[in-house]
């Protein structure tokens, strides 16, 4: 039933008020504690292994939110949201504001996150970005329009298990035929083909082609973080996503609010484009270059 260092399997366990208070090597030496109110699983298949709650901190994300909207300190969604119309009051009219990770919901009296109405009323001026440890996001209905999202925009179809073969199956080969996707989903070519093209339609999955740009001639990349003027932060955006050498641009949150990746062929162009098209952008306040040395890997592509 269980495995015990240096003392050989255990064949029996016993929990009481959720904790293990005994071990027997024999299946039924633990048979004295049954009583009426026992509850018994006879499960001579199981394994049963130790765990442990792994309490732990990424530096980087802990520094990056060392700025953050304290919200942990937060008893309950009244005072979580105060917290965060403090910092409003501070902070220009369409900045964003986030969230320290650091909390959890149960810690709160209501023992839920937060919603986007309950959000909005924290501030309507301002995206507002929630973050609970590194896996669960809730923000405002201003970052939602921000991301093109409004109460018309329509609910992805739900994935059936054909669906989620067939995903697996052009994870692993983009270029697999009909009739090789059938194949890996168990249905048929012309399943698979309806099910892929209602996936697309409904933006559930996308198919983009990835080419090793140095076959382009582009043999310099870099990740350019830039802290813009908020007003000013779609034009900019738009402006430098016109540019040939830009191949990936986005807003973010934190000291930068754009993050633009850009290949050229040579730092030479590099150095030219940094002066030539981003520099002379006013709404421009600072920037750092981070110059890509190697690509390990890119989406769908694994150099050795």
């Amino acid at each position: 039933m269980g495995i015990r260092s240096r003392k050989g399997p255990q064949r029996a366990l016993a929990v009481r008020a959720g904790r293990i208070s005994a071990v027997s090597t024999d299946p039924n030496g633990l048979d004295h504690l049954v009583s009426a109110e026992t509850l018994v699983h006879d499960l001579p298949d199981a394994t049963v292994l130790p765990a442990f709650g792994d309490t732990h901190t990424h530096l980087i994300f802990a520094a990056l939110g060392a700025q953050d909207v304290p919200v942990h300190r937060a008893r309950n969604i009244p005072e979580f949201l105060d917290l965060i119309r403090q910092r409003a009051s501070v902070t220009p009219e369409g900045e964003w504001i986030r969230t320290t990770t650091n909390w959890q919901e149960l810690n709160l009296a209501e023992r839920r996150m937060p919603t986007a109405a309950e959000l909005d009323q924290a501030t309507d001026r301002h995206p507002v970005l929630v973050k609970r440890g590194g896996h669960n996001d809730v923000v405002n209905t201003y970052a939602l329009r921000l991301a093109g999202i409004t109460e018309n925009t329509p609910v992805p179809p739900r994935l059936l298990d054909v669906d989620t073969a067939l995903i697996g199956a052009l994870a692993e080969d983009g270029r697999a035929t009909w009739t090789d996707l059938a194949r890996r989903a168990g249905t048929t070519a012309l399943t698979a083909r309806r099910r892929v093209e209602a996936l697309v339609a409904g933006q559930v999955l996308r198919l983009a082609t990835e080419i090793d740009l140095a076959l382009l001639g582009a043999h310099t990349e870099a990740l350019l973080w830039i802290a813009v003027r908020p007003g000013a932060l779609q034009q900019t955006a738009q402006t430098l996503t016109a540019h040939p050498h830009v191949r990936f641009c986005a807003a973010t949150t934190g000291p930068a609010n754009l993050v633009v990746a850009v290949a050229a062929a040579d730092l030479d162009a590099l150095y030219a484009f940094l002066t030539d098209t981003v520099g002379p952008l006013e709404a421009v306040t600072a920037i750092d270059v981070t110059p890509l040395l190697a690509t390990v890997k890119r989406t769908g592509l694994i150099r050795h």
